[in-house]
């Protein structure tokens, strides 16, 4: 290049690398999605509303597609003649990228490059015998309960270290989807076991599956029975453990909901995020049914009595 520009330009050979704008990751993303693909779309989001003001800004957090990110996607959507129904699938991805591309000028000399920010991931893109730690905790509670389908899957403690056992549900897993049997959890891998989940938990009577993960994150702005079931739950543990907040069991997430994981989850020694995915909604279960099981009846009998007068 200096051969070309002269020797007055500025190569800079530490460059942060990584994958920022990996192809469509497969799997569409909405409201309630937690993944690492949803961090990188918000990052997009992100640069491309200083371009195009009437896009909010929405925030980089722990991968949860949250109301901010949904509306920022509709307004997208909205701008670029797309339908506006804050789903991205492969055209909007696809559109966002090229307009992210665009705005950051990555193809010239002078664009603003990729900033060491933009590297940053939450998750890990593959994962294997010998990782550990909170990803791998992900990984085993969707194969604990996919494991319930599965009779040639043996159950898993969600204990964080990916050792023969995990290894081995993973490879059976992926044997009995047609998968490449090599026990690595690739980005193949996890859509299929996260579709599996899905599938499985839609089979289940709503009784069967109050308790169970319904493979949709919560945060700020969500409403409805489950967000009950979280406060009620909540409330439950906290009368064994004074230091956490009790909260109206309204059904509404809002700050005080908020404030009541964000304490869950130091208490639990969880990741803090103030959003409820697997691992926070399985550690309240766990803690729930430790502490206060007995009330959880009185609350599904009053739910099936509101039901029948409905």
């Amino acid at each position: 290049m200096q051969y070309y520009y002269g020797n007055d330009i500025d190569i800079n050979f530490d460059a942060p690398q990584g994958n920022i704008l990996p192809s469509y990751p497969g799997q569409m993303m909405q409201r309630g999605v937690m993944s690492e693909e949803v961090r990188t779309l918000q990052k997009m989001l992100r640069r491309v509303a200083r371009n195009y003001p009437a896009i909010p800004l929405v925030e980089v957090n722990s991968g949860v597609f949250d109301g901010k990110t949904d509306a920022a996607v509709r307004a997208f959507q909205h701008i670029m003649g797309l339908t506006e129904d804050g789903i991205v699938g492969q055209g909007t991805w696809n559109r966002i990228v090229s307009i992210y591309n665009a705005v950051k000028r990555l193809n010239e000399l002078d664009s603003e490059g990729i900033s060491q920010a933009d590297t940053e991931t939450y998750y890990a893109s593959r994962l294997r015998l010998g990782d550990r730690g909170y990803d791998v905790r992900f990984l085993q509670s969707y194969l604990d309960f996919v494991s319930l389908f599965y009779p040639d899957m043996a159950r898993l403690d969600a204990d964080g270290m990916f050792g023969p056992l995990t290894e081995q549900a993973v490879k059976t897993f992926q044997r009995l989807n047609g998968l490449t049997e090599d026990g690595i959890v690739g980005r193949q891998t996890i859509n299929r076991l996260r579709n599996a989940y899905k599938e499985f938990y839609n089979s289940l009577s709503p009784a069967s599956a109050r308790l169970f993960y319904p493979d949709y994150a919560f945060s700020r702005g969500d409403s409805g029975e489950k967000v009950r079931l979280i406060q009620t739950m909540l409330n439950a543990v906290a009368q064994a453990a004074p230091e956490l907040p009790v909260v109206a069991a309204d059904g509404i997430y809002g700050s005080a909901t908020t404030n009541a994981v964000l304490a869950f989850q130091r208490f639990a020694q969880l990741p803090i995020s103030g959003n409820v995915g697997i691992l926070t909604w399985n550690t309240l279960v766990s803690k729930y049914n430790e502490y206060y099981n007995p009330r959880y009846a009185e609350y599904a009998q009053a739910e099936e009595a509101e039901e029948e007068e409905h």
